[in-house]
């Protein structure tokens, strides 16, 4: 479920670093019901005509709740009538609760019109002004700048130089390189992410938004259900910025190998437990399991409340 009050969070970028950043928040959902059967990619629900309520010009997202393919997040590729097919197959099943919400294009989620402070590019170099990474899959980044250009603003693909307004997705983290020279403040709002989530983890380097409240920490992340175990050389990595600097520090969970117990550590930090360590909005984790998977989110036993 989620909360029925709209939070806002703001979200800093210091200058001259890239500055990995996740979205706690989200849009609203459209629909909100249950569906009578799963089957493979097809989702039926009797009782939505889903051609009245969702836009052919929007991309949404489905999230499942409860049944044997809880927490899963995936991408709506078409809908007609009672039925959405989904991006991935799913297992058979019956009566599952679901939230289908819009996706958001980057020029929802950072707006220059209304950010003074956002480095805009006037001469299409987009060395010149700030700039958001997107990641894509494999390691790579999408790249876009914002145009002030008289009859051309707006975000423009820095690689091809094309008009572009992407999708970003709330699971999704992304960079934003600040060239301004002081710090920008970044304001989101939307609904509060209630109930598990299943992430993908395919890529070597894998980005992410924590979910997580603010000051939400290792220990209550439940994160260690998901990842390797291991030593610092093998078990996955955590990798968590500081919001100031930009650096980052390590995370693992330990498998007892001595020297170090049974829990959280840090990369060059000995045996010290990390439990406590916070999670900043953004984060990646750094896969070294030997196939991709998919790893939970679990929100904090606060929320059961809301």
């Amino acid at each position: 479920g989620t909360s029925p009050v709209v939070g806002y969070e703001t979200l800093s970028a210091q200058p001259g670093i890239f500055n990995l950043l996740g979205l706690r928040l989200f849009s609203s959902p459209v629909v909100a019901d249950a569906f009578e059967t799963i089957s493979g990619t097809t989702l039926t629900d009797s009782d939505v005509d889903f051609s009245s309520i969702l836009s052919g010009s929007t991309s949404y997202v489905i999230e499942l709740e409860g049944g044997l393919n809880e927490g899963e997040l995936l991408e709506v590729v078409t809908f007609a009538g009672n039925t959405l097919t989904v991006a991935a197959s799913l297992v058979a099943d019956t009566n599952v609760s679901y939230t289908v919400r819009p996706v958001a294009r980057l020029k929802e989620i950072i707006d220059p019109d209304v950010l003074p402070d956002f480095v805009q590019v006037a001469d299409f170099n987009p060395d010149n002004g700030d700039l958001v990474l997107i990641p894509s899959g494999g390691g790579e980044f999408d790249r876009y700048y914002y145009s002030s250009y008289p009859g051309q603003e707006g975000y423009f693909n820095a690689a091809t130089g094309i008009p572009e307004n992407p999708l970003l997705t709330y699971t999704d983290a992304f960079f934003l390189l600040r060239r301004g020279s002081t710090e920008l403040s970044l304001v989101t709002s939307g609904d509060l992410k209630t109930s598990n989530t299943l992430l993908s983890v395919a890529d070597t380097f894998n980005y992410f938004s924590s979910i997580y409240p603010v000051g939400e920490t290792l220990g209550v992340s439940n994160l260690e259900t998901s990842l390797q175990w291991g030593t610092e050389a093998s078990a996955d990595l955590i990798w968590v910025q500081d919001s100031l600097t930009g650096d980052f520090d390590q995370y693992f969970y330990s498998d007892g190998t001595p020297p170090l117990g049974v829990g959280w550590r840090k990369v060059g930090d000995g045996d010290t437990d990390q439990e406590s360590a916070s999670l900043s909005s953004g984060f990646a984790i750094h896969r070294r399991a030997p196939a991709p998977y998919e790893v939970l989110l679990t929100p904090p036993p606060f929320y059961s409340g809301l």
